[in-house]
């Protein structure tokens, strides 16, 4: 999937705060999750049910890791292109070859002699 050439930044800085929101909601709730383990361990009364807050952070981070990589690739896909000075009008559609002018080869177009192998 070829990069955006949208000028217009703010569905990259919408997509963008999307993404960091859900970074933190996830993180907060892991740490949630992380904390009821440490407290369950620590009481030291082995319960049939204290393995469920450990299944649930492993779905949270399942799903984190799914919804996450989803949102931060498309934030990726809506970033700017950032084009250098020197760029012709060519390279926004990724094109860099149209830009220069085409080359012949030296050797089969005549101008110079080909080496001789043997």
């Amino acid at each position: 999937m070829s990069r955006s050439t949208a000028v217009d930044r703010v569905p990259f800085l919408r997509a963008r705060w999307i993404a960091r929101a859900a970074t933190a909601g996830f993180a907060l709730v892991a740490v949630g999750q992380v904390r009821l383990l440490t407290l369950l361990a620590s009481s030291g009364g082995a319960s049939p049910l204290a393995v469920l807050p450990f299944l649930a952070l492993c779905v949270v981070l399942l799903l984190a890791w799914l919804v996450l990589g989803r949102l931060w690739r498309r934030v990726g896909h809506l970033r700017p292109v950032v084009l250098p000075v020197e760029a012709g009008t060519g390279s926004l559609q990724e094109a860099l070859a149209r830009d220069a002018a085409e080359a012949h080869h030296l050797s089969l177009s005549g101008d110079v002699e080909p080496p001789t192998r043997w």
